[in-house]
């Protein structure tokens, strides 16, 4: 007769590696909308605002796709065998990754209205961009490290908290140096909008690193 403990554990792990798929697959969209954020900015550089217009609108489709892989995920969430307390953890984190990808459709939607930023300025954006970027391929990184149970799961949370505060500071340096410029201080506050917004992604990440940390303590 079949060990009812081993059936049950073989049942959740299944649902842990289904779960941490789908969290994957939501998380390779991002990397894509990243992408796309990056040569949007570029060709805006370049004086090419057609094409990066045309960019940007992926990145509007990017973020549909994203909120409908979050109801799928979360539909998908409700059944299986996580505990609850795991599947609210799951959940919460879908939710957060969500959350990248509007701010990222934000922050695309706002780069796509005429504004004449100067080169410096979109240069910047650049660099909160990759530090987003970076912050975003960690997270994804520690979910992957998961099924492994892998400690250095943690080392990869604390670098993810020290590209927070580094994002902290590209968004300040950002706004001052868009106040000191005449060209951009019109868009003072749009430049600060898409600073903060690409800051807040690195917010986000960070934030899940507590959820990840709990997920693995919970696995070992």
């Amino acid at each position: 007769m079949p060990d009812s403990r081993l059936i049950e554990s073989e049942s959740l792990q299944s649902s842990q590696s289904a779960a941490l798929r789908q969290v994957s697959s939501l998380m390779e969209k991002l990397s894509a909308g990243f992408e796309l954020l990056e040569e949007g900015v570029n060709l805006l550089a370049e004086k090419r605002a057609l094409e990066a217009h045309a960019v940007f609108r992926e990145v509007e489709r990017m973020e549909h796709e994203s909120n409908d892989a979050r109801k799928n995920i979360s539909d998908s969430l409700s059944t299986g065998a996580l505990a609850s307390d795991e599947r609210s953890d799951y959940l919460v984190l879908v939710g957060k990754i969500d959350g990248i990808a509007d701010r990222l459709n934000f922050v695309a939607a706002y780069l796509g209205v005429p504004h004449g930023f100067a080169k410096g300025t979109l240069a910047d954006f650049v660099r909160g961009i990759l530090a987003a970027k970076k912050s975003t391929g960690l997270l994804q990184s520690s979910l992957e490290a998961l099924p492994r149970r892998d400690p250095r799961i943690m080392e990869i949370c604390y670098e993810i908290e020290v590209l927070e505060r580094k994002a902290d500071s590209i968004k300040l340096e950002t706004y001052k140096k868009c106040l000191k410029n005449s060209k951009t201080r019109q868009n003072a506050h749009l430049v600060y909008l898409i600073a903060d917004k690409l800051e807040e992604i690195t917010d986000l990440c960070e934030y899940c690193t507590d959820l990840v940390r709990s997920l693995y303590l919970k696995s070992v």
